[in-house]
């Protein structure tokens, strides 16, 4: 089973089968708002000559960030689409017309 649990201590519990990771919130919170600056950036593989993309920090001496073209679909997220519409009880509690997302609330 998978699922996404609030921890104790501002933590956020990501469950994937039998593995459990454990993030602080913030850490947790960044992910969604970098997505999309990700897929852009590794959009860029195989573009213009585009091979590779290095970030390094000359103190550390190492590569912090890099992508090469077997990264370009990295961060695209899967998409699942059934055969069969599914009905479900649910509650539109916030919607953003102009960015077309929002929230719901699943009555079970």
């Amino acid at each position: 089973m998978n699922y996404v649990a609030e921890g104790a201590n501002s933590t956020v519990e990501v469950i994937n089968g039998d593995k459990i990771n454990n993030y602080y919130g913030p850490v947790y919170n960044i992910a969604p708002a970098m997505l999309p600056h990700l897929q852009a950036l590794t959009s860029m593989l195989e573009q213009d000559g585009v091979d590779e993309i290095k970030i390094s920090d000359k103190a550390v001496g190492n590569d912090q960030v890099y992508f090469n073209k077997s990264h370009k679909s990295l961060f695209n997220l899967p998409t699942d689409l059934d055969k069969i519409p599914k009905s479900i009880q649910a509650e539109i509690y916030s919607f953003d017309k102009f960015k077309h997302s929002g929230k719901v609330k699943v009555h079970t």
